[in-house]
């Protein structure tokens, strides 16, 4: 997460723990379904972050400019998905319920096309 444009104090970011969790890029801390940064609790689950690095997470996702967040937001496409789910697969436990949490608490919007289809079902 070596980024010119994301820094603290005058510093870039690079936390060697992370770095070797397989975190690399800020998109990877990022849940395209919300539009916005995994929780904490979240990024603890998928990587196996220790809890005492909250932070870490905090300064990081505060420092990240709104024009980087702007850029994730616009090309929309996860470039480090199979990173993602690698990342959960890759861990003992607790897969079901990383999944569970993250389908129950960012639940995703339905698309124009379902919503079309649901409004055609519905009628009367």
């Amino acid at each position: 997460m070596n980024n010119k444009d994301i820094t603290s104090n005058n510093k870039t970011f690079f936390y060697k723990d992370w770095f070797e969790r397989s975190i690399k890029y800020v998109d990877q801390l990022y849940d395209y379904r919300i539009k916005d940064f995994y929780s904490f609790e979240n990024i603890c689950y998928i990587y196996g972050i220790p809890s005492n690095n909250f932070p870490k997470y905090y300064t990081l996702i505060k420092s990240v400019p709104i024009h980087i967040k702007s850029e994730i937001n616009t090309n929309n496409t996860p470039c480090t998905q199979t990173t993602f789910v690698e990342n959960i697969l890759g861990r003992k436990i607790k897969t079901n319920k990383i999944f569970y949490t993250l389908q129950i608490k960012n639940p995703t919007e339905n698309s124009k096309i379902q919503n079309k289809w649901q409004v055609l079902l519905w009628r009367k």
